[in-house]
């Protein structure tokens, strides 16, 4: 969905993520419509990191799992330590 509303909250994701704002990173990816199916990669690396960032670890777990990502599948196995013990 190629929306100048849609291109801003991507362009606002990416600037709180790189300011580690994991709280507005989580509200931004929310929108899952303005993330195209090639973008999906990135909404998910950005939200499972900050997942972890926010010790939400089965949250994070359940978010990722089905990633194809090294980069994301590195932050689940993570949370998945954290959430077994």
């Amino acid at each position: 969905n190629e929306t100048a509303e849609c291109g801003k909250t991507r362009d606002a994701a990416e600037a709180e993520y790189k300011a580690r704002q994991w709280g507005a990173v989580l509200k931004l990816v929310h929108k899952k419509a303005c993330w195209s199916s090639a973008q999906q990669v990135v909404r998910t690396r950005m939200q499972v990191r900050s997942l972890a960032e926010l010790e939400r670890f089965a949250d994070c777990v359940k978010a990722g799992r089905r990633s194809k990502d090294p980069e994301t599948q590195g932050v689940v196995a993570a949370c998945e330590k954290r959430v077994n013990g």
